[in-house]
Order: structure tokens, then C-alpha cells, then sequence
């Protein structure tokens, strides 16, 4: 009986170490954005025995300390809350490479650069990332000031492309 109290309290007593590890290293602090064996939130509390994460979703998750001292841990706020997003585009067929590709690039740099949740000092790269007959698709990487507000961006930043694409009469393809 005492090898299997014994066998129960092993893990209580790893999740107590390693909180107690945990407050004194402090790899991350409460509100950093952390992501942890696949699951990712905000930090709402650091305790003894476990620490709590919000998701974006809004879920509550609770995470052992001992999975987050012997886990990799991405903290994405940690020194900043900047985050790189990218955009994948098709040009619909008919795109002129030389004319509607520098029209395009120029209609999306202008577009990232008029967006008050960019990064103004970090220009946007927008690149050819494949050809596919006569589909052309690009890669667009762009940083966001702040990661709570990378969905919001990119909604708005998509809006704002096919907008200002309709207006030169140039078309996404799916």
C-alpha cells in the first residue's frame, strides 16, 4: 500500500518542485501568450501545483507545472507581442505577369502599410511563391503589432486587398 501512495504522491510532488522552479526562473509571467505541448493561451496563473492558460477561444486550460518545466515552451510575448503573419493569394488566370503582378504588389504593400496594427518600420515581402499554369500565387509576410490582434489584421488586411484588387481590376483566384 505504501508503494502505491508512494507511486500517487510522485507526480504531486514533481508538479509542487517544478512550480516552485517555475516561480523563481520564470520563463514567463502572467499575461504572456504561451504555447505548450499544443495548446496555447494567456497566462491567468502561475501556482504550486499547475498553471492556468486562457485560450483564444476562450476555454480555461489547466497545465501541470511538471509538463511545463519538462515540455517546450514557446512564449511569443516575452520580450514582445509582435507576431509575422502570412497570406497566401492566387491571381486568377489572365494575370499579366509583368503589369498585374507590379500592380498587385503595390496594391497590397500600400494596403499592410495603411493598416494601424502593422509593424510601419517592417516593410512587407510579397513574394512569387508559385507558378501553376497560368495561376500565379503569392506569399505575403507582414508583422502585427500585437498578437491579440493578428485575426482582427488579417480579416481587415484581406478586405482592404480585395478591394483595392477590384478596383484595378485585378481578380483573386480560389
Amino acid at each position: 500500500m505504501s508503494v502505491g501512495i508512494g507511486l500517487g504522491l510522485q507526480s504531486i510532488v514533481n508538479n509542487l518542485v517544478s512550480g516552485i522552479i517555475l516561480i523563481f526562473e520564470r520563463p514567463f509571467h502572467v499575461g504572456d501568450f504561451i504555447e505548450v505541448a499544443g495548446k496555447s493561451g494567456r497566462v491567468q496563473d502561475i501556482g504550486i501545483r499547475s498553471s492556468k492558460l486562457t485560450s483564444p477561444t476562450g476555454s480555461e486550460i489547466i497545465v501541470p507545472n511538471g509538463d511545463l518545466l519538462s515540455s517546450h515552451v514557446i512564449n511569443w510575448t516575452r520580450t514582445n507581442d509582435h507576431i509575422r503573419v502570412d497570406l497566401a493569394l492566387k491571381l486568377a488566370p489572365g494575370t499579366d505577369l509583368e503589369t498585374d503582378l507590379q500592380t498587385a504588389r503595390e496594391q497590397i504593400q500600400e494596403e499592410i502599410k495603411s493598416s494601424p496594427y502593422t509593424m510601419p518600420n517592417l516593410p512587407p515581402e510579397i513574394l512569387l511563391n508559385d507558378i501553376n499554369g497560368k495561376d500565379y500565387e503569392l506569399k505575403v509576410l507582414f508583422w502585427v503589432m500585437n498578437i491579440r490582434q493578428e485575426q482582427l489584421t488579417k480579416s481587415e488586411i484581406l478586405a482592404g486587398i480585395y478591394r483595392r484588387f477590384m478596383a484595378h481590376g485585378l481578380q483573386l483566384s480560389s
